[in-house]
């Protein structure tokens, strides 16, 4: 009886375990080290993207954006940069629907946090003190002291009640440590300074039921502290570099930080590594990590200029995203959030902020930037004809076609005569002879600007430039055509100078007929003559 009811209990067991969702850890495609089969535990009902793609480029900031953060109703976008340590410039604030800066202040900032109300925006930086503004009208209320270096990290616990922030003890060298101050945010003031020996916390994050502070430092250390009392629960000491981000996923069971080349996970109740992600191999440092509000994505950003995202249900890399121009984003520095809604995702780097966004057709470009967005053949519809660029020919719809056209998406202009990339509509030498358009007969052609004869031909080719019939190597004024000689070689035309026009230095004579006068007189004594000679009825 009991070896036919051994089967029966056997399949029975199997069916238990899978109802309660356990399973059997499965080898993995290569992007991930598998320690121990676990995913979060998805929440909220906004799906994040399927596909993820280049949406608005927010330009500004003077230097390294260092942070990056939503505010809670995601209608708000907060940065941090470096810019000098006079620079007022540094702290930006966006409006999520237009992106347009709603602020610009400072002064130098490591980090910056909203608090879960949006009442609250922290910052700190190079000035060793934490600076608290009022979102409402941008005041700053308060500026939070005590610290002997800067303010590499703030973060506010999701139940509002404290801000924990983290910085360097420099009073006691490079290798004392840091701390970790932990402010009471009823009324600003400090309740903890914990000391962490590892090193200079460089990140900090609250678990989402605000039961756990962990802390990533500059010695390769992640440390989680028990809010309730703030005990040390665990020290994580296995990186391969600096600790510059912490994050918890939604249902706060695993915490992810980046380090040198590789992402770890941990089970947050004992440590446990989960995996090792290292994306099929990361070539440099990797900067930030962000779990999406439902838990399905980990976005991870690197030096190496790439953005990739895992799929937390088996921890493979699902997208990559690789800069077009990486040293104006993804590089170097950086950080990146999601929106609330898990909608939206902002990177930073240097002085730039990109987002990303959902790319329904896959081609790389974010919706709202893709005017095809459900064509992955087209993004970009010039002249709004309802034809991409890619199929029209004639993109910017100024009647030239596209392969004829100097400037095919620019409809004011056609023809870049010179090359110069300004084109002749708003060039004033489109020939760039050196002469301006308004004083050239030829402004299209660089061998020629002048026509003196107006025949249409310049006068560099034009063998009688003043068109009088007299070729210009014949012509002692080959530009005046009333004159062609100048007998004297006094630089006055003969038809034009009334005196001495032999240059003899004597006047009364036409111009051009030397020896005039003589004739004249030859000519009056003959005249004499005959009229004396006697007629031959007087003989």
């Amino acid at each position: 009886m009991k070896e036919k009811l051994l089967p029966l209990m056997v399949l029975a067991l199997l069916l238990l375990s899978s109802s309660l969702g356990f399973s059997t850890p499965t080898p993995d495609s290569g992007d991930a080290t598998q320690m121990v089969e676990r995913q979060p535990t998805f929440v909220g009902e906004s799906p994040t993207p399927e596909h993820w793609g280049s949406g608005p480029l927010l330009t500004g900031p003077p230097s390294s954006v260092y942070s990056v953060a939503f505010s809670p109703d995601g209608s708000l976008l907060a940065s941090g940069s470096q810019g000098g340590y006079d620079s007022n410039e540094t702290i930006r604030i966006w409006d999520t629907s237009d992106w347009t800066e709603v602020l610009i202040t400072g002064p130098n900032v490591f980090s910056v946090t909203f608090s879960p109300d949006g009442r609250w925006l922290a910052s700190s930086g190079w000035e060793s003190n934490v600076r608290i503004w009022d979102t409402s009208d941008w005041t700053e209320v308060n500026i939070l002291t005590g610290y002997f270096g800067a303010v590499r990290s703030v973060a506010f616990s999701p139940d509002g009640r404290w801000l924990a922030t983290g910085s360097k003890d420099d009073e006691g060298g490079y290798a004392s440590g840091g701390f970790i101050k932990i402010w009471d945010t009823s009324d600003w003031t400090q309740v903890r300074n914990l000391t962490e020996p590892n090193g200079y916390v460089h990140s900090l994050a609250f678990s989402p039921d605000s039961s756990q502070l962990a802390a990533g430092d500059d010695n390769r250390v992640v440390t989680i502290w028990n809010t309730s009392d703030w005990t040390r629960t665990l020290t994580l000491d296995d990186h391969g570099g600096s600790v510059e981000s912490v994050t918890f996923s939604p249902d706060g069971s695993l915490l992810a930080s980046p380090s040198w080349d590789d992402i770890r996970i941990y089970d947050t109740s004992d440590g446990t590594i989960i995996r090792t992600l290292n994306g099929g191999g990361y070539s440099s440092f990797v900067n930030s990590v962000d779990f999406s509000p439902d838990g399905s994505l980990l976005a991870s950003l690197s030096d190496d200029d790439t953005i990739r995202f895992w799929d937390t249900s088996n921890w493979t890399v699902s997208q990559t995203l690789t800069g077009p121009n990486p040293s104006s984003y993804v590089s170097k520095v950086g950080a990146l959030g999601f929106s609330p809604d898990g909608s939206l995702l902002a990177s930073s780097s240097y002085n730039t902020v990109r987002i990303l966004e959902a790319d329904s057709d896959a081609d790389g470009v974010g919706d709202s930037q893709d005017e095809f967005p459900n064509d992955s053949a087209e993004t970009v519809d010039t002249d709004g004809d309802g034809i991409g660029n890619n199929a029209d020919l004639d993109d910017d719809g100024d009647g030239t076609n596209d392969n004829l056209d100097a400037f095919p998406l620019d409809p004011s202009e056609t023809v870049d005569t010179d090359g110069d990339g300004i084109g002749n509509n708003a060039d004033i030498d489109d020939d760039g002879d050196g002469t301006n358009d308004t004083l050239d007969a030829f402004p299209l052609d660089p061998s020629e600007t002048v026509d003196t004869d107006g025949d249409g031909i310049g006068n560099n080719a034009d063998i009688d430039d003043d068109g009088d019939g007299t070729n210009d190597d014949l012509d002692a004024f080959p530009l005046n055509p009333s004159e062609t000689e100048d007998s004297d070689g006094d630089g006055i035309g003969d038809n034009a100078e009334v005196s001495d026009g032999s240059g003899d230095g004597k006047e009364g004579e036409k111009v051009g007929l030397p020896g005039f006068s003589f004739l004249v007189t030859i000519s009056t004594l003959g005249l004499i003559a005959l009229a004396r000679q006697p007629r031959n009825d007087q003989l």
